[in-house]
């Protein structure tokens, strides 16, 4: 199972966003990740175990 936590900066960056396209395209993302936990790249050395998504100018971890 997944344990989604939003960081309060990641939160707050979500609100400030003006465009209705990337805030929908970072929800998309968001979503995909909760329901499949292994897509994105994997990440390596003291990241390791944790996988990124990459939607310009964001990276979702």
């Amino acid at each position: 199972m997944v344990t989604v936590a939003y960081h309060p900066h990641f939160e707050k960056t979500i609100r400030k966003i003006g465009d209705a396209g990337l805030k929908a395209r970072v929800k998309q993302q968001v979503i995909r990740i909760i329901e499949d936990p292994l897509v994105g790249k994997p990440m390596r050395y003291c990241r390791q175990q944790t996988r990124e998504v990459y939607i310009p100018p964001f990276r979702l971890s």
